[in-house]
């Protein structure tokens, strides 16, 4: 199954850097869900993917969405002391301002 999510993420990428966000996003959270059911709710992994499926939604011109998936990875980050919290936040911040 990992190397499922490995592969889903790496797609989500592709598409990302041929901005196709759209299509990104779809990517990002098939491989999220699959990541939720795997590492659980709090994974680093899952907040990893949250952040690349929140950019690809902001990106994508889904602001509310890509909120969602960037509080959520934020909460994973403050939950565990990782990540860089201060660029999440800023993140979070543009969102909120796209909405």
């Amino acid at each position: 199954p990992q190397y499922r999510v490995i592969t889903i993420r790496s797609l989500g990428l592709v598409y990302s850097a041929q901005k196709q966000y759209s299509r990104a996003a779809e990517q990002f959270q098939s491989a999220v869900d699959l990541l939720a059911q795997i590492d659980g709710k709090d994974s680093l992994a899952l907040a990893e993917t949250l952040e690349d499926l929140g950019t690809a939604r902001l990106k994508a011109n889904q602001a509310k969405k890509a909120l969602e998936s960037f509080d959520r990875a934020l909460a994973i980050h403050k939950s565990r002391g990782t990540g860089d919290t201060d660029v999440l936040s800023l993140l979070t911040m543009a969102a909120r301002a796209a909405k």
